[in-house]
């Protein structure tokens, strides 16, 4: 032959819920915010779940339209976690068909070869060191301190916006987190989240285990320290911005000014947010919260929240590739702290 013989074409398989073993509904209620782009975070009350056969069906866009989805074996339990497609408006519901093949000694007999989903295994790394490609944002994660945070402003350019974030004490270091040992592992990793598990120790007897749940354009930070001591989750800036928390407090993150009135005051703090050139970012407690943190030199901005108690610590940052208008950080609260109402029911073996 003088020419390419070779051609290529693609074709769409239609999945059809009804191979599926077992199936539920789950009716989803925005409630009074905007659900649109938003991940749904969900419990399962089942145990004989295959987590790599799971998928969730839009009947109303089609009815063979999936949803990215995934179910992570976390340490508290089975959590189910997709992304509706489409709007999701305030005040409105959606229906959706979850579907799984039942677990067994076997998984491999669960589906054929050519049908099988692989996640990475848990494992720890040689390095302790993960690099995080998301929608959104990009960033390292180091012996447990997640560093050259860049947000994503338009295709292909990203802005450098967050040096590090990491545990910050007058016992471990205000502004470094020298480590004794630590561990890295990927829990789980899907098409919605990846969430990776550190265990540091720390100087001075302290150690912590994080869990950082990785989203297009989220990412929550859940904290255990022992002992309780300074600030479990403090963000240090590579990008001027100005800064605005939930008590109306605000100040320009500029290597200058130092505390700036921000540190201390009226209480609880609820939020941060924090809008640049081009960029933005809020970040939210979902614990109690004495107060914020805030020291601005020669390390920038240098936030943080200090919780009064020992109970875990849970931080969401939430970023976006433009200047957002004052008060997104309290809308990006409500929507963590005031989830969609779920409903699960009509379970059906196949």
């Amino acid at each position: 032959c003088m020419a390419d013989n070779e051609v290529s074409l693609g074709i769409q398989v239609r999945a059809d819920p009804r191979d599926w073993q077992r199936s539920a509904t789950m009716t989803v209620e925005a409630r009074n915010l905007d659900r649109t782009g938003q991940p749904i975070v969900t419990a399962i009350p089942w145990t004989d779940v295959d987590p790599a056969s799971v998928r969730v069906f839009d009947p109303a866009s089609g009815p063979s339209l999936s949803c990215p989805a995934q179910v992570d074996n976390l340490p508290n339990g089975l959590i189910l976690c997709f992304l509706p497609k489409g709007e999701f408006k305030a005040n409105t519901k959606r229906v959706f068909r979850v579907v799984w093949n039942r677990r067994t000694a076997r998984a491999d007999d669960l589906l054929p070869i050519g049908a099988r989903r692989v996640f990475p295994s848990a494992g720890a790394t040689g390095k302790s060191s993960l690099s995080i490609r998301a929608t959104q944002y990009s960033a390292d994660l180091q012996d447990g301190v997640l560093r050259h945070l860049a947000v994503a402003v338009k295709p292909g350019i990203s802005v450098p916006v967050i040096s590090k974030i990491l545990a910050s004490s007058a016992e471990t270091g205000w502004t470094d987190e020298a480590g004794l040992s630590c561990t890295t592992r990927v829990i789980s990793d899907g098409p919605v989240r990846t969430v990776v598990e550190v265990r540091k120790a720390l100087r001075n007897g302290v150690s912590y285990v994080k869990e950082f749940s990785f989203y297009d354009a989220r990412l929550d930070v859940r904290t255990r320290m022992e002992p309780r001591v300074g600030i479990p989750s403090r963000a240090f800036y590579a990008a001027t911005g100005n800064i605005r928390c939930s008590t109306g407090k605000s100040a320009t993150i500029d290597g200058r000014g130092d505390a700036e009135g921000m540190t201390g005051g009226p209480g609880p703090q609820l939020w941060y947010e924090v809008v640049g050139d081009g960029w933005s970012h809020s970040c939210v407690t979902l614990s109690t919260s004495a107060s914020l943190a805030y020291w601005d030199s020669s390390e920038w901005g240098g936030v943080g929240f200090v919780s009064p108690s020992d109970q875990e610590q849970v931080v969401s940052y939430r970023f976006y590739g433009a200047a957002m208008p004052s008060g997104f950080g309290a809308l990006d609260r409500s929507r963590l702290a005031e989830p969609a109402a779920i409903r699960i029911s009509d379970r059906r073996n196949q």
